[in-house]
């Protein structure tokens, strides 16, 4: 997984005595950086769990004596790396909220919400899913999780403690080879593809019983 991402640069370490809440837009560096996840095989095969990295590389511009004397136009620089144990990173995004930008990524069947400073990555936030996240599609502070074997997750993110609680979720078992998000208006209708060659449209509808209380994604067309 690759992504071209903003992230914030915060001047304190989560939980510090500097609450977070005061660090205005105004306050944070934007740095920008190409996020690259990977997954790790062992030799051995399936006798011993795979895992990841998520790598940060720095976009550096020569100076215009250099851009003048050679072709070169920009260079990467590793400016660090994480090791993942809970599986392969399979996607890399960017969560916005109220102008902190922070690191989102998938691993197995956890999604992490990191943020950067002091030239580190720092975790934030996390849920669990079931089996497989294979995809992960951000508006706002809401994600869309698409599960390898456990369909659809809507999730938000609340910036006021740091938390990712899920919303809704498909309860079918569903192979999901894909996900998006379709709007018209005030509704949002998210749609998935599975494996037996359908198209599955659902909404977040708490108020309706079909929702089970609120937490169940319902199926409108199939």
């Amino acid at each position: 997984a690759m992504q071209v991402i903003n992230l914030s640069d915060f001047p304190e370490e989560p939980g510090s005595e500097q609450e977070e809440s005061a660090i205005s837009e105004e306050d944070l560096e934007i740095r920008p950086f190409i996020a690259v996840g990977t997954g790790i095989v062992d030799h051995n095969g399936e006798d011993v769990s795979s895992k990841g990295r998520v790598l940060l590389f720095e976009v550096k511009g020569p100076g215009s004596a250099a851009r003048l004397a050679t072709s070169q136009v920009a260079e990467l620089s590793l400016c660090y790396e994480k090791e993942i144990f809970h599986g392969p990173v399979t996607t890399v995004g960017c969560l916005n909220v109220d102008g902190k930008m922070r690191l989102v990524f998938a691993a197995g069947a956890d999604v992490n919400i990191e943020q950067w400073g002091n030239e580190k990555l720092t975790q934030v936030g996390f849920f669990r899913a079931t089996m497989q996240v294979l995809d992960i599609m951000l508006f706002k502070n809401f994600f869309l999780l698409s599960d390898a074997y456990d369909s659809m997750y809507f999730l938000v993110w609340r910036e006021s403690d740091k938390s990712l609680t899920l919303l809704a979720k498909d309860y079918d078992p569903i192979t999901v080879y894909a996900a998006g998000v379709m709007r018209r208006g005030a509704a949002m209708t998210f749609v998935c593809h599975d494996d037996r060659q359908n198209l599955q449209f659902f909404q977040y509808a708490p108020g309706e019983a079909a929702a089970r209380g609120g937490n169940k994604l319902v199926c409108r067309a199939d």
